[in-house]
Parts: structure tokens; sequence; C-alpha cells
């Protein structure tokens, strides 16, 4: 089971930051390393009305995990996620879209890479439905009933 960290202090954006800069290559929508300067100044200024992020770790040990992040764009809410390499292939990508999905206020989008298939798999293990193939990714929404 992990422990949740709602993302309310720089220090945390930071921890944030460095997952990602980890895992960028993963990443859909930004592939560029994020310098320490340019996480604070987009902290900072973030809406956090419609921009949440999470921190999670092993209850056990207090390890971070990896990362949550909620975003508003429209009128759609979409997640991304990462987990840290260690701690791959322990079914933390599922817990994570769970409690992704149940933080979010309406449907909830994802947009994987077609090559990504730990994501995918814990996408479709957390009850995300498929709603198009596109050329490199493939696109997914939980509804809310």
């Amino acid at each position: 089971m992990l422990d949740v960290v709602l993302v309310e202090y720089v220090s945390d954006a930071q921890m944030v930051r460095s997952i990602r800069n980890r895992v960028k290559d993963n990443l859909t929508n930004d592939h560029s390393f994020i310098d320490a300067q340019k996480q604070y100044d987009w902290f900072l200024n973030l809406d956090h009305s419609t921009n949440i992020l999470y921190l999670y770790s092993e209850g056990d040990t207090q390890a971070i995990v990896g990362f949550g992040y909620l975003r508003k764009v429209k009128d759609r809410w979409y997640a991304t996620l990462a987990v840290e390499e260690e701690f791959r292939g322990k079914k933390y990508g599922i817990e994570i879209y769970n409690h992704l999905k149940n933080a979010s206020e309406d449907d909830l989008w994802l947009e994987i890479y077609s090559d990504n298939n730990p994501s995918l798999r814990a996408a479709l293990a957390a009850d995300f439905k498929i709603v198009d193939i596109l050329d490199k990714t493939i696109l997914l929404v939980y509804r809310k009933e």
C-alpha cells in the first residue's frame, strides 16, 4: 500500500522534477530536461485548482516510488504518472492510476506511448478503456459513472 502526499511545497515539486527527469523519455508531451529554477518558477505560477501533483511512497520504507499529476486541459482531466525504475513490476502503477482516477473530479484521460506496455497494462488493470489508437500513442479514458 502506498502513502500519498499532495505536493504543496517547492521541495516536493523538486522531488517530482527529479523523478520526471529520470523518466522523461517515456512521457508523451515533453522530453526536455527541467532544471531546478524552471521547476521552481513553474510550480509557483501553477494554477493548483487545475494542476494537482502527488508523491507516492512505500508505506514500510517511506521510499519515494513515483509521482502522479492531474491537469485540466480545456474540459478534460488528464493524468500522468511515473514510477521509479527500482519499483517497477510491483503493481504500483495500477495503485497510482487508481488513486488518480478517484482523485479526479470527472472522467480521466491518459495518453500512453503504444510501446509502453507496462503503463498500458497498468492502465487497463485500473479499468481505463482504450478510446483511440493513434500513430505513436494510445488514448484511454476512465469514465466516472
